[in-house]
């Protein structure tokens, strides 16, 4: 029982097959560690076994038995069996912990809807009410699924019905209002844990400097951090990532330092921040260093390191340096994904670098990626070299609905145009950008209300992000953009991302 005591859990496999060859009887209690064990192992096979051995041996009778199998089959994805397991105790039998296991084991399995409503009013129906577990439970399966409306909703639902959140609940509610852009309500959770006093955990304390990062918070980011005890890696490379896409790299080298101070090791996220960060300012052979770092630390740079080197030279209209890099990352065999190849079209749209878009081309095919949304639009974009049939119209009514949106207090926001040139000529690019020119395109041809749609494999600029906005609100329609980040969805002059993306 020591190995089980201090979860060497390998050990205690090894054990309980020794006690096998020689006869001996296990106890209820360490059958039911065994079955953690296989949990954690994801030792399906081992797991089995073990279940066999409780039914040979009459130990299926016993609840803590039934609830760990229930357990053990949840978390190797083999819910069926578990579902099973569940089925074939006896009412009477079944407890709290019954039906949590099983209700968890629908939120892994993404079985969240019909099948838990089902589940619950069994639940109930039998007597058995549920308690904070079971919320959490339904809370970490809607983020998992990504319904993070639902997470809001089941939240102020376990307000209501009478319980304390949690660090898991509150976990959960933090991830949910980050990825809607809800700040408001997540400096109100955020408040209400300073007012109750909740244990401010590892996992609670890297969701809020998540938020915090993601709202542009660095200041509050770095405060909950500092004040957080036994930071994991994620709530490190939360802040660095933030720093540094920031363009605050130093920042980032610092808190790398400080992280390597403390023992903590950099991961490849840790790393490819950094690179993020450098790149993002065009400091391509800084960026660099850090991939020579990485391979020093004994990691291998992945394809999210070299497209955000790739992604920062085409950002930064470096686009034979793109070419190059892209070229040592074959040298290293790392296969890109559709992401790669986006910012390699963009750098290839230039007259000059047709011939190689040209070849990346005939490479995203080979790799089937052409199918993918993103990389269509990037070979439209570079491909497309003579005028719109109907580029007269479209800017003409640009420019009419530019002089509509100023009366309601639109003003271009010319920090989006890098050039150093004067500011009229700023005005005339950012008239230029595609995502507005489509935007204008769809109000020509769309009919009867209907959303306007458009998909754009880069990030958004503010200018034309805030123009979408009074376009919604001068036109009363509602538009549907797809950026490389996220899904904006504009109507009646506001954004569902709240601005934060």
């Amino acid at each position: 029982m020591a190995n089980l005591r201090s979860e060497k859990w390998k050990n205690a496999l090894e054990l309980f097959g020794s006690m096998q060859r020689v006869s001996a009887k296990a106890t209820v209690g360490t059958i039911v560690k065994m079955l953690q064990a296989c949990g954690k192992l994801r030792a399906f096979d081992e797991g089995k076994q073990i279940h066999g051995y409780a039914l040979r041996f009459g130990l299926v009778s016993n609840t803590l038995v039934c609830n760990s199998i229930i357990s053990m089959y949840s978390r190797n994805s083999r819910f069926e069996l578990a579902r099973a397991v569940f089925d074939s105790m006896e009412d009477c039998s079944r407890n709290l912990s019954s039906w949590n296991a099983i209700i968890s084991s629908y939120a892994v399995d993404g079985c969240l809807n019909d099948s838990l409503d089902n589940t619950i009013k069994e639940m109930e129906c039998s007597g058995i009410k549920p308690d904070v577990i079971t919320w959490n439970s339904v809370l970490s399966g809607y983020v998992h699924q990504g319904l993070f409306e639902k997470v809001l909703t089941s939240f102020r639902s376990l307000h209501t019905a009478g319980f304390k959140p949690d660090s898991c609940s509150v976990t959960s509610a933090l991830q949910a209002v980050t990825e809607l852009g809800l700040f408001k309500i997540g400096k109100e959770i955020h408040g209400y844990m300073m007012r109750t006093n909740l244990n401010y955990d590892v996992y609670v304390c890297t969701s809020l400097v998540d938020m915090y990062v993601k709202n542009d918070c660095l200041d509050k980011a770095h405060e909950v951090f500092r004040h957080a005890k036994n930071k994991n890696v994620y709530a490190w490379n939360s802040l660095i990532s933030g720093y540094s896409f920031k363009g605050l790299v130093g920042d980032a080298e610092k808190l790398l330092n400080q992280m390597e101070e403390e023992r903590i090791k950099p991961d490849l996220v840790t790393w490819n921040g950094l690179i993020s960060g450098y790149s993002i300012q065009g400091r391509t052979e800084e960026a660099l260093t850090v991939i020579n770092r990485i391979k020093s630390s004994g990691i291998t740079p992945n394809v999210v390191s070299w497209t955000s080197l790739i992604s920062g030279c085409s950002q930064n209209k470096k686009y034979f340096d793109a070419l190059r890099i892209f070229s040592q990352m074959q040298e290293e065999n790392v296969k890109p994904n559709a992401t790669t190849i986006c910012n390699l079209l963009c750098a290839c749209a230039g007259p000059s670098l047709l011939k190689k878009g040209e070849e990346i081309h005939c490479f995203s095919m080979k790799l089937g990626f052409v199918d993918d949304i993103y990389v269509a639009t990037s070979l439209i974009d570079m491909y497309y070299g003579k005028p719109h049939p109907e580029e007269g119209e479209i800017y003409f009514e640009l420019y009419r609905l530019i002089s509509e949106i100023r009366k309601l207090g639109y003003v271009a926001d010319l920090n989006c145009v890098f050039q150093n040139i004067d500011d009229n000529e700023k005005e005339k690019i950012l008239m230029s950008h595609t995502e507005k020119l489509a935007m204008v395109y769809g109000m020509m041809k769309m009919k009867g209300g209907s959303p306007i749609r458009v998909v754009k494999n880069t990030r958004i600029c503010c200018d034309c992000h805030t123009v979408a906005k009074y376009i919604s609100l001068a036109r009363n329609c509602e538009i549907l953009l797809q950026d490389g980040g996220r899904f904006h969805h504009f109507k009646n002059g506001k954004c569902a991302c709240n601005d934060r993306w």
